[in-house]
């Protein structure tokens, strides 16, 4: 299973908002559409679409905690698997793949 992480750019930013979440989870994870709009403002805001192969499968935002003055953490915002892609392990390894870089 190749599974990587991609800018999210004007080819591909509709298929990261069209991402869906089970109704519970929609108490704990913000729209992508508003992560992304919220990232305009935080250029130190990182937005990957997460890949297996090529279709979008979900959606990670981290930003180092540079306002906070610590330089060496960072903050996942937002971080999500769609629905039907959820329990495949893809949100591990999307989670490996940030901690490396």
């Amino acid at each position: 299973m190749n599974v990587t992480l991609r800018n999210v750019t004007k080819d591909n930013w509709l298929d990261v908002i069209h991402l869906e979440i089970t109704k519970e989870q929609e108490d704990y994870v913000a729209l992508n559409s508003e992560s992304i709009a919220e990232s305009s403002f935080y250029p130190h805001y990182v937005n990957r679409a997460i890949y297996r192969e090529d279709e979008v499968v979900g959606f990670i935002q981290y930003y180092q905690e540079l306002e906070e003055g610590l330089p060496d953490e960072f903050y996942i915002a937002q971080f999500m698997v769609d629905v039907k892609y959820q329990g495949q392990g893809l949100g591990k390894i999307a989670t490996e793949l940030v901690i490396k870089r």
